[in-house]
């Protein structure tokens, strides 16, 4: 059995903390508000990244409050939407900025990789299907086939190495990245605290994975 290690809330101003804290509440997961970095190499905590909003801004926010990217590379960590997004290496939204380099890869706009036949409007909004790589995978997603999840995202991850993709979603003719995995850390690009019961069972599954390294 896995033990309750409890969830650090990382607040840094990128909002969609209230959304995330219910989520938490409703899995039974305990977590303290983290405002300040960076981050304690800890087993006391596996930690939480939300966002919404402006890449560049949330860069900007991380180095404020003193988030060293060196601290989140020895942590358990789940970044969710804008906070899976800063996983990445940089990202052009807003202007060029750096992001945590925890998955190699960069976030580029959605309409610069569909083509003028695939003509899409973003954000990328709206409940849909994801196609889950069981291979790439730790712990097991079958059960969470054929069910819709919410997105809403203008940018993507780009460049992404397969084996870091646990699962991806079709728009605009593309492959998007929807759950992606570096060791101990875990990004989804859509909201699972806002995709009812099967999205909140999908962060559960998540935390307990991390939970048992």
């Amino acid at each position: 059995m896995t033990s309750k290690t409890k969830i650090g809330l990382i607040n840094y101003g990128a909002g969609n903390m209230a959304s995330v804290r219910n989520a938490l509440d409703y899995i039974g997961r305990s977590y303290d508000k983290i405002s300040i970095g960076p981050l304690q190499h800890s087993s006391d905590y596996i930690y939480l990244l939300p966002g919404v909003g402006s890449f560049a801004q949330a860069s900007k926010a991380l180095q404020v409050l003193k988030f060293d990217p060196l601290s989140f590379r020895s942590v358990r960590l789940i970044g969710i939407c804008l906070g899976m997004q800063l996983l990445f290496t940089d990202s052009t939204e807003g202007s060029l900025s750096p992001g945590l380099s925890l998955i190699p890869g960069n976030i580029r706009l959605i309409t610069d990789y569909t083509s003028s036949d695939n003509r899409v409007r973003i954000p990328h909004i709206g409940w849909q299907e994801m196609k889950f790589y069981p291979g790439n995978s730790p712990f097991l997603l079958a059960e969470f086939l054929k069910h819709d999840y919410y997105f809403v995202h203008s940018y993507m991850a780009v460049d992404v190495e397969h084996k870091h993709v646990i699962a991806s979603v079709k728009y605009g003719g593309i492959s998007i990245p929807s759950i992606v995995m570096n060791n101990a850390t875990i990004g989804f690009q859509f909201h699972p605290e806002k995709s009812g019961h099967h999205g909140l069972y999908l962060l559960e599954k998540a935390i307990n994975y991390l939970d048992s390294l």
